[in-house]
């Protein structure tokens, strides 16, 4: 049994001789030009694109720059009034300590001026004893 093939296609690209002819040159670099300027633009336009992020994250950046300045300057001027406040008191100790030494060395003088009259007092008593015992002796 024979089996029937089916009819072979005729060739493609048949040239006025019959024979199958290969693509120009022109209609190779048609194609490759093509792909290259599809390429160039897709090219271009990843660049634009990128252009674009980064003057975006550029802007986003130049914000964030501002706020953290201010914050900066804010807390600057802060530690600025805390420094004079920390100034005020200092001298408010100092003064208080001035004081302090004055009020215990006049302690220190009341206390030996304690000290002197008690015994000036003693010897007093101790006279005053001896004239009442002459007086209820006499």
């Amino acid at each position: 049994a024979t089996q029937q093939l089916g009819a072979v296609p005729p060739p493609a690209d048949i040239g006025p001789d019959g024979f199958p002819k290969l693509p120009t040159v022109s209609n190779l670099l048609n194609d490759a030009q093509s792909t290259a300027q599809s390429l160039s633009a897709q090219a271009s336009s990843l660049e634009k694109r990128v252009g674009q992020v980064q003057k975006e994250k550029a802007a986003r950046m130049a914000k964030q720059k501002e706020i953290f300045e201010n914050k900066l300057m804010d807390q600057e001027q802060t530690n600025r009034v805390m420094l004079d406040g920390n100034k005020e008191v200092s001298k408010e100790i100092e003064t208080l300590k001035s004081q302090n030494a004055a009020i215990t060395k006049h302690g220190h003088e009341i206390q030996d001026s304690n000290a002197l009259m008690r015994s000036e007092l003693a010897a007093l008593q101790s006279r005053l004893r001896s004239a009442t015992d002459f007086v209820t002796a006499s």
